[in-house]
Formats: C-alpha cells, structure tokens, sequence
C-alpha cells in the first residue's frame, strides 16, 4: 500500500529533526516514509542522511543507491555517496561519485570542494586547487572552499599563497579551529 502523501510529510518531519541533530527521530520517520510509500526518492535520501550522521557507512551508502534508483540524476546523492566512501577511505570510489555530483550539476560547489580534499589526500594538488577556485566562483563565501584552497597551495609549497587562504577561511568563519591551527603551524614554520 502507497500513500506518498503521508510519505511526504514523514520526509519533511526528517528533514526537521535531521536540522536538529536529533537523528535518532530522524531515522524512525525517514524508515516509516519508506515504508509508507517505497518509491518516495527523498525518503531513501533523509534516510541515508540519516544514516550518515550515525555513522553507518556502508548502510548510507545503500539508501542513497535506493534514491539513484528512482532518480538518476540526484546530485546530492553522489554527493553523499562519495563522503561515506571518503570517511570508508575509499578515495578513488569517492573521487568517482563528487565527479558525477559535478556531472550532473556544474554548479555544485559542495562535491567541488569535497572533491578537492580528496584530491588533497591523493596528493593531486593542481587539480584539487583548481576544484577549489571555481567552487569558490560559485560561492565566494563557502569557508570550506578556502580552507581546502589553502591545503592544495601548501601541498604546491606555496606558504604565502595558503597563509592567506587560510586568513580568508577565518574572516568567513572565525571559528574553525583546524584551520585555525594550520595557519599557526605555517606561520611558525616561516618564521
């Protein structure tokens, strides 16, 4: 039996309690909505979301397969995708699933950025840098742009070039203390 309207809404009260970090609520609405209605694609997606946050992985993987299913052509689907494999350490299989991401949607800075940091790890730091600029095109004010920007340039030994992608992470978002961090490691190595 399907009723996708009540589907719906289960997917909206996730979505709720996925803003309030209450996951554990989140997961019982986003199973119900599946449930209710198996062909709902942001069903599969809250509850992979869902998933994520919880830390199951491999699981998270599944629900948003389930959400390509039904629509192929979710961005942020592969997006998600390509984070639980990064946090698998699945680099390649990650790298694969931001491109699609940005295959899809050109002007998803998100999968840009996030590709970059897996570009970053790969030690490809070219690309990952050129990544980084045109997510930041896109969105000038995305704090994870810069900071991974500023990665790429001190993976190219470019110091002076990363203090002030890491000066500009912080302007975005004082904050963050990785960053935070790194810029205090850098500026004390030139000293």
């Amino acid at each position: 039996m399907s009723d996708e309207p009540k589907s719906y809404a289960l997917v909206e009260q996730a979505e709720r309690f996925i803003g309030q970090k209450q996951y554990r609520e989140a997961f019982q609405c986003a199973q119900e909505a599946i449930k209710t209605c198996d062909h709902n694609p942001n069903a599969y997606f809250a509850f992979g979301v869902t998933l994520l946050h919880l830390g199951y992985l491999r699981e998270s993987i599944v629900a948003f397969k389930s959400t390509l299913e039904i629509e192929p052509l979710n961005s942020n689907a592969h997006n998600n995708i390509g984070t639980a494999h990064r946090r698998l350490g699945l680099l390649i299989e990650a790298g694969h699933h931001y491109r699609q991401a940005i295959l899809i949607k050109p002007h998803h800075a998100g999968a840009r950025v996030n590709l970059a940091g897996v570009l970053c790890d790969l030690k490809q730091y070219t690309e990952a840098a050129e990544q980084c600029r045109i997510a930041i095109n896109i969105d000038a004010a995305l704090p994870e742009a810069h900071h991974v920007l500023a990665e790429a340039l001190r993976g190219l030994g470019r110091m002076d070039a990363a203090i002030a992608q890491y000066r500009k992470t912080l302007e975005l978002a004082p904050g963050l203390e990785v960053t935070q961090q790194r810029l205090a490691d850098l500026v004390a190595a030139k000293r």
